[in-house]
Parts: structure tokens; sequence; C-alpha cells
């Protein structure tokens, strides 16, 4: 449970680069954001993939997680149409990558990913265990 405190970390800094962002871009009626909630959804589709190939959360937490950023993303106005499609596309996405791995490789890519997000969360004072 802990170690997906960073995967939030993460995905939350993402999410209020994405509310700046929008905020920023919501002056004509044109909607600008589209192409950034895409990349997001992407993005945390990847995030997902790495979470589960690294055994970081359950499927219930990585589902209530996607319905956390969907909340936020709305909630800061964006257009969440394409979200489910492009959060599919990116998880696809990563699951190819960690499928490209070798066991040896995944273990070692997974126990870096955990000392980085153990270090990041070390400065907000929030260990992983």
């Amino acid at each position: 449970m802990r170690q997906m405190i960073g995967i939030r970390i993460a995905l939350l800094l993402v999410s209020a680069f994405a509310t700046v962002g929008s905020a920023a871009l919501a002056q004509p009626p044109v909607d600008y954001t589209r192409g950034v909630v895409e990349q997001l959804a992407e993005f945390s589709g990847a995030m997902h993939a790495t979470a589960k190939a690294c055994e970081y959360g359950s499927d219930q937490q990585l589902a209530k997680m996607k319905r956390d950023e969907m909340t936020l993303h709305a909630q800061s106005g964006m257009n969440l149409s394409g979200y489910d499609k492009a959060f599919s596309r990116g998880q696809e996405e990563g699951r190819a990558q960690w499928r490209s791995l070798s066991q040896v490789e995944r273990t070692a890519a997974c126990k870096e990913l955990k000392e980085q997000l153990s270090a990041a969360a070390e400065k907000l004072n929030r260990p992983i265990r």
C-alpha cells in the first residue's frame, strides 16, 4: 500500500500540472486540453502497467486510482472524452515494454523504481516501506 504513495505522488504531480495548464488555456472556447488529457491518460495507463508489473497494487487499488485521477481531471474542467481509450493504449504500450524485458531486467527495473519512489517520498517526509 505504501508503495502506491510514490506512484500516486507522480500521478498527482502530473494532474496538478494539467490543472494549471488547463486553467491557463481556458480562455477561448476551443478545447486545447484534449491532447493534454490524452497524454495524461496514456502516461497514467503506462504507470498502471508498471505498478502491476512491479506488484505495487491490487487491481482494485489501481481501478480506484484511475477513478480518482479521472475525477481530479474532470474537476479541473478537462474534457475526458477519449480518456479510457488513451489510458488503455498507454497501458498496453506499458505492458508491451515490460514483456520485452527479461525477468532479470524486470526485477532490476522494479527495484530501481522503488528506490526512486522511496527517495521522492522521503523528500516529502513520506517513506515507502
